[in-house]
């Protein structure tokens, strides 16, 4: 192949947006810049010992989430395909290429099953979901563009449903693919792929989604447990956790 060759996956299309918490900079030309420079010189830092915690709690707790969503869903195991530690990366090639080089898009969802993604999330170590701003915030870029790479490539994707997990509260929420957020999703993409090509760095800030997001996420099912079950769940993990080290 001639030229640069990048894949942009959708779990840091938050951070191409130039809107991750994650990433240093004041304003968003400052973190597209950051981001960028990592993405040329492939020398993005390792994560702090803080922030891995928190992201191998939610790899483990996986498992628990998929079985409240299964269970309210009334679906087994063998209804889901590509699930969990059985994920499919899904890659649109050549979304954006120059004489530089080439850009594809990819997407794993953490499930599909019939017309849906799924995707899982265990935040903040068990002691509380995300909020909905949370979600948007953080998440909101992922999902969308989990569903628009599946739509290019053919799929037909109806909805994404977010389990939102912790130790006390359990949600689902439903998320429709929003077009005009795809175009915009689409556009900057496009934008940082320029920039990615030319080594270029960004003059500029870009505007936020105009839209109100928050309306878009459709809560469809809540579980509660209380005080004295989730002091017993949290118990009994960490003497797992404790036996398995």
């Amino acid at each position: 192949m001639i030229g640069k060759y990048y894949n942009m996956t959708a779990s840091q299309f938050v951070e191409y947006l130039g809107f991750s918490k994650y990433v240093a900079g004041r304003g968003n030309k400052a973190k597209k810049n950051t981001k960028l420079g990592w993405d040329i010189n492939g020398d993005r830092p390792a994560i702090s010992s803080f922030v891995q915690e928190y992201a191998d709690f939610g790899i483990e707790h996986e498992k628990h989430a998929l079985k409240f969503y299964a269970d309210h869903m009334g679906k087994k195991g063998k209804d889901f395909n590509f699930i969990l530690s059985n994920q499919k990366s899904f890659e649109l090639h050549n979304f954006y290429s120059t004489k530089n080089g080439v850009i594809s898009l990819s997407a794993t969802p953490d499930g599909i099953q019939s017309d849906r993604c799924i995707e899982i999330k265990c935040g903040k170590k068990g002691k509380d979901v995300y909020s909905i701003k949370e979600i948007v915030d953080r998440y909101y870029p992922q999902i969308q563009g989990q569903l628009l790479v599946l739509t290019k490539l053919g799929y037909k994707p109806s909805k994404t449903h977010f389990v939102n997990w912790s130790y006390n509260t359990q949600q689902i929420y439903e998320i429709l693919p929003n077009q005009q957020y795809f175009e915009y999703l689409e556009e900057h993409l496009k934008d940082y792929a320029k920039h990615l090509l030319s080594e270029k760095d960004f003059t500029e800030d870009s505007p936020s989604f105009s839209d109100d997001i928050t309306k878009q996420l459709n809560l469809i099912h809540e579980e509660k447990k209380d005080e004295e079950w989730n002091y017993v769940w949290y118990c009994q993990s960490s003497y797992i956790r404790s036996r398995q080290n």
